[in-house]
């Protein structure tokens, strides 16, 4: 899974392989090691509801998908979720979810075989 923040904004990327275990398990979870410790970021499902969210604490940082938003995209052909997050104090994080397509323009050696098919390469 792969994790981008810039902002008031944060967006994971996730694989076929990524997006079949969290259909299967409910969660999804990756890390980045660092000598003074692991920063982990973690997909899951919660109650439906209520809207995605995101979290902040001492398990790192998670994406909580209502539980029938995260079915429809993880089983379906949907590419994304997304939602704005109120934050305190006023402002907004942008969140968004969404499925890791191949590279169209890296060389085969650097294309990620667990990635969703590109739709553009299916028209080119």
């Amino acid at each position: 899974m792969k994790i981008r923040m810039q902002g008031n904004s944060i967006r994971y990327r996730m694989n076929r392989r990524e997006v079949e275990e969290f259909a299967a398990t409910r969660r999804f979870e990756s890390s980045v090691q660092f000598p003074t410790g692991t920063l982990r970021y973690a997909v899951e499902c919660a109650p439906d509801g209520g809207a995605p969210e995101a979290k902040f604490g001492p398990e790192g940082i998670v994406i909580l998908l209502p539980e029938h938003m995260a079915a429809d995209w993880a089983t379906g052909q949907g590419v994304s979720i997304a939602a704005s997050q109120p934050l305190p104090g006023g402002g907004t994080l942008e969140i968004l979810v969404e499925k890791d397509f191949q590279c169209l323009h890296k060389g085969d050696e650097a294309k990620d075989p667990n990635a969703f098919p590109n739709p553009d390469a299916l028209t080119a």
